[in-house]
């Protein structure tokens, strides 16, 4: 996929960068919810990774 860039330069794109973690009380909801909670910090962000690979 080929775009064009419009602007000369650097650009600055605004987005929401908004995650839940295994800290967040809304986090993991479902039947492994508990096993989901004591994800480490290094295991969620590998998760999270991997999910975003996915949505490509």
């Amino acid at each position: 996929m080929s775009v064009k860039w419009h602007w000369a330069g650097a650009h600055w794109w605004k987005f929401d960068f908004h995650t839940h973690t295994p800290k967040s009380d809304d986090y993991g909801k479902g039947p492994d919810q508990e096993a989901l909670k004591q994800r480490t910090p290094k295991n969620w962000l590998l998760d999270y990774m991997r999910a975003l690979t996915v949505l490509r």
